[in-house]
């Protein structure tokens, strides 16, 4: 078989990646399938300050600290289509000051998710993790940091 097919279980959806695309049961809430569009990486958000720097936010995350990030339009160096119900994105921690968990999920949800996507220790080296998330309503996204300063970086790929 020339594409090899993966049955994944990702936030309770069952997906299904057939050469390069991914059709994803139950995302974005409704009964029609969701299809998982690659596209070039991009960065939505660094909040490192200076060079590194993309998006409107140049310091870390504070202790029990939640963030929301746009993701809908252009935002940092990605344009996301409206029609986007979801992200997979790349996401890394750098600078974590304390050992700490880092939790997204879509900014209207009923409450903040208990399962982080994210964790690490102080000093630790830049500590990365794939994350798919849905989005809210309004196309956000929200980054929660528990414990410590952190910065982030989130790079979307599909």
């Amino acid at each position: 078989m020339k594409h090899s097919r993966r049955v994944l279980a990702a936030a309770g959806a069952a997906t299904l990646a057939l050469a390069g695309t991914q059709v994803v049961s139950g995302a974005g809430g409704g009964a029609s399938q969701s299809v998982l569009v690659p596209m070039v990486p991009c960065r939505l958000l660094d909040t490192r300050p200076g060079g590194d720097n993309v998006g409107s936010r140049t310091t870390p995350l504070a202790a029990d600290e939640m963030y929301v990030a746009a993701v809908h339009g252009s935002n940092g160096n990605c344009t996301v289509p409206e029609s986007a119900v979801g992200v997979s994105a790349n996401v890394t921690v750098v600078n974590g000051s304390a050992a700490s968990f880092l939790t997204l999920f879509p900014t209207d949800a009923a409450e903040r998710p208990v399962t982080p996507n994210l964790n690490w220790v102080p000093g630790a080296p830049p500590t990365p993790n794939k994350v798919d998330v849905a989005l809210a309503a309004d196309g956000s996204v929200a980054l929660y940091n528990f414990a410590g300063t952190a910065d982030v970086i989130v790079d979307l790929f599909g």
